[in-house]
Formats: C-alpha cells, sequence, structure tokens
C-alpha cells in the first residue's frame, strides 16, 4: 500500500508517537511461514516489479551486505563441522558479523540483556537468510516466467 502511495505521488508521515501491540502468540514454524510468506516473497515480488533494488530500509547496500554475510556466517560453521575449514574461520565470520551488526547488538543487550542480544543477533541471521532467499528466488521465478511468455505469477 505504502510503495503504491508514493508511486502515485502521495506521501507516508510517521508519528512516532502512535504506539501499537501486536497481539500475536508466536511460534517459531508461524513465524518463519509468516515472514516468508506473507512479508519475505511479497516484498520481493513489489521490489522487482520497479526492475530496481531501492538503496534504503533493509534492501540496503549494507543491508545486502549483511545478508551475504549471514549466509557466510552459517556456511562456515557448516563447513567447519565438516571438517574441511579450521574453527577459527567461522569465529572469524562470527567477530565481523557482531562488528557489522554492533547498533541492532546494543538495542538488544540494553532492552534485555546479553543472552537476548546472542539470541536476537542469531535470529536476526536467519532472517537475513530467509530474506535473501526468498529473494533470490523470486528473482529466479520473475526470470523464468520472463523467458517462457507467463507474466503473473
Amino acid at each position: 500500500l505504502g510503495h503504491r502511495l508514493i508511486s502515485a505521488g502521495g506521501r507516508i508521515r510517521m508519528n512516532r508517537a502512535v504506539q501499537c501491540t501486536h497481539l500475536k502468540i508466536w511460534r517459531l514454524w508461524n513465524l518463519l511461514h509468516t515472514e516468508i510468506f506473507r512479508r519475505a516473497i511479497p516484498w520481493s515480488r513489489l521490489i522487482l516489479t520497479d526492475s530496481n533494488v531501492p538503496d534504503d530500509l533493509n534492501t540496503s547496500k549494507a543491508e545486502q551486505m549483511r545478508a551475504g554475510l549471514a549466509g557466510l556466517f552459517f556456511l562456515s560453521f557448516f563447513v567447519a563441522a565438516l571438517q574441511l575449514i579450521p574453527l577459527y574461520v567461522p569465529l572469524a565470520v562470527t567477530v565481523l558479523v557482531i562488528v557489522v551488526n554492533r547498533e541492532l547488538l546494543s538495542l538488544f543487550y540494553a532492552r534485555k540483556g546479553v543472552i537476548f542480544a546472542l539470541g536476537g543477533l542469531l535470529f536476526h541471521q536467519v532472517y537475513y537468510v530467509y530474506s535473501a532467499t526468498s529473494f533470490v528466488a523470486v528473482a529466479a521465478e520473475t526470470s523464468l516466467r520472463k523467458l517462457t511468455g507467463n507474466a503473473t505469477p
């Protein structure tokens, strides 16, 4: 809706004083399902309708870099578990993840302490991976549809 409003020449104004609470009971699987199928995939489709990725919010170059780093984070632990690389590699990637996400980590720490901060940062890496994977899948789907002449998802 916001994208269509702005495209039509409208403006969106934010009022930070307005607060709300989501009255949901989140479980891991319904949270992931909602995040992937109700947010990441539709958002990716919306972005790709413009044929350029906006450089703001969760699509900025910095966020794209963090998403790639999150993939490297999980991949490095997997490859280290197979004993194909030394353990210091995923540990170095972990330090890099902490450094590039220090503002978010600081916010989590200030709100609920060290355990929450580390858990929140770890889940945020999962967010990056499913968001980036969703975007790549939608981009591939879009390209395939264009090649086959079937433009509607």
